[in-house]
């Protein structure tokens, strides 16, 4: 119980360098913490490999850098469900929990499916309510002067 309680306050813990945190993947999957038996760095692994994944299929989109500093909330829920499924598939087959198994594959294609329909230009992300980056502001000139244009 002690173990539950001591998992649950580390994956309250962000690791924001990449797309989601311990805690988006707790959310993901209640019991996640007792599946992985503590095993902290399987998740930091999965959560790395699945913002990998993710930044592979969005730089078809994207290829010169991302339009925000930090992953939108829907971005980062996908991402966790990667970083879950990747962390728990072998746990999952090995304790011979085929229901969550599948549940959780199947999320996991629809947020594959989300982020190549994001790729392409079918699906947005909310960029509305986080902080974009510099290169994708809006964009405007000095007014001309001289010739020209404007004296001035």
């Amino acid at each position: 119980m002690e173990r539950q309680r001591t998992m649950a306050r580390r994956f309250q813990e962000d690791t924001l360098t990449y797309w989601c945190s311990r805690r988006d993947c707790a959310d993901t999957l209640d019991n996640l913490g007792d599946l992985l038996d503590g095993d902290e760095a399987k998740l930091d692994r999965a959560i790395q490999r699945a913002t990998g994944e993710a930044q592979s299929i969005l730089r078809a989109r994207w290829a010169d850098g991302w339009p925000f500093a930090s992953a939108p909330a829907a971005l980062r829920g996908h991402v966790a469900v990667l970083a879950t499924f990747e962390a728990v598939a072998p746990i999952a087959i090995g304790r011979a929990v085929e229901g969550m198994f599948k549940q959780l594959q199947t999320r996991r294609d629809n947020s594959i499916a989300w982020l190549r329909d994001i790729a392409n230009g079918e699906a947005h992300l909310d960029l509305s309510d986080i902080a974009t980056t510099s290169n994708w502001g809006p964009v405007a000139a000095k007014a001309p002067k001289g010739q020209m244009g404007f004296r001035g």
